[in-house]
């Protein structure tokens, strides 16, 4: 894979009291950012690398359109 960088939109937050850290990527793409992932963060005290599988599920799609429907409520 490429690294994911905030050139690509990608942004990741440290909650420093709780060690946990989480990957936002906005305009994320089925096909490009399905599958492995390999997370690695690197300070003055060293490095970490995880690596996970990241599952890409696609927005709902309506191919009907619905009917307009009005409802007054007194």
């Amino acid at each position: 894979g490429k690294p994911l960088t905030p050139k690509d939109g990608a942004q990741v937050e440290m909650n420093a009291p709780t060690g946990d850290a989480k990957l936002t990527i906005p305009k994320v793409d089925l096909q490009q950012h399905a599958g492995s992932v390999t997370c690695r963060l690197e300070n003055v005290h060293g490095n970490q690398e995880e690596t996970v599988h990241l599952n890409v599920l696609a927005a709902p799609l309506i191919t009907t359109q619905l009917p307009k429907q009005e409802e007054t409520v007194s």
